[in-house]
């Protein structure tokens, strides 16, 4: 999975993200959006069902590895952290998903993804 992560920095991720939210978008380029609140180490998986949002907390480990991978600084709004775990780039202030789904559709991984599927 892929993971854009919303530094605590970025109060209301949703929001700074325009156009409105693609979340077939997301879940084709199998992207999770995860936010990072100020009381750290709270972080959540914000996610849609069916048009309404959802947010589950993760904790534990994993959480912490996101965190720490992401060196979130006050500048940093956001940040793409690819399949291989590698941070593939950082935001700062507003983010298009268009801008976001290119960068993503120039990475390599996706590139295979979408030559083996058959998918644009």
């Amino acid at each position: 999975m892929r993971i854009l992560l919303a530094c605590p920095s970025n109060k209301y991720a949703i929001d700074r993200i325009s156009p409105e939210m693609d979340w077939e978008g997301f879940y084709e380029r199998n992207l999770e959006l995860v936010t990072v609140s100020e009381k750290f180490p709270h972080v959540s998986l914000t996610y849609n069902v069916d048009g309404y949002l959802h947010r589950d907390p993760l904790i534990g480990e994993y959480a912490e590895k996101v965190v720490e991978r992401s060196k979130c600084d006050e500048q940093t709004s956001f940040v793409l952290i690819g399949k291989d775990g590698g941070v593939k780039r950082r935001w700062t202030g507003k983010l298009s998903v268009d801008e976001l789904f290119q960068a993503i559709d120039a990475m390599p991984m996706r590139q295979f993804e979408m030559r083996t599927r058959g998918a644009n």
